[in-house]
């Protein structure tokens, strides 16, 4: 039970994977115009088009870049309106007939279908913020050695 509470706190702490990327990358990355939210230092949070300000690299703490949420929306509306297909016509079928033919994938191939055009449709109205780079704040951090228990190491990194 300690190990798993020692791993649920290390696997908890992990920044996110997009955020890692150096800030030269990401400015390279972005297009003119592209809406952007950026952190800053001293201003706090700035949203603004990229190339309309001037600002300098310097002292920005994070940036988010502007999207739509397609993917997502299409994903959902299409496993949501297969299953519905799929439960409807295999609820239609009638005891004692043959249900095991084509009706019921392709009705649940139809609902994938079109529920991926419609969530698609749906989400691409939905913008979401996406985190393209954070500085590496000051971490500080406890390590603990199962194998000497009166052990407890403090560590901070910069």
């Amino acid at each position: 039970m300690k190990r798993l509470a020692v791993a649920l706190l290390v696997l908890g702490s992990a920044a996110p994977l997009n955020a890692q990327i150096a800030l030269d990358t990401v400015l390279n990355r972005l297009r003119p115009g592209q809406t952007i939210r950026v952190s800053i230092r001293d201003q706090g949070r700035v949203e603004a088009r990229f190339g309309s300000r001037d600002i300098a690299a310097t002292s920005i703490d994070s940036l988010w870049v502007r999207g739509r949420s397609t993917a997502t929306g299409a994903i959902v509306g299409g496993l949501t309106l297969a299953a519905i297909s799929f439960a409807i016509v295999s609820g239609t079928c009638s005891p004692g007939a043959d249900c095991s033919g084509v009706e019921v994938p392709a009705a649940a191939a139809v609902g994938l279908g079109g529920g991926a055009l419609l969530g698609a449709l749906i989400g691409s109205t939905i913008s979401r913020w996406k985190l393209r780079y954070a500085r590496k704040r000051p971490v500080i951090g406890f390590q603990w050695n199962p194998r000497q228990p009166a052990t407890l190491t403090l560590t901070y990194r910069f």
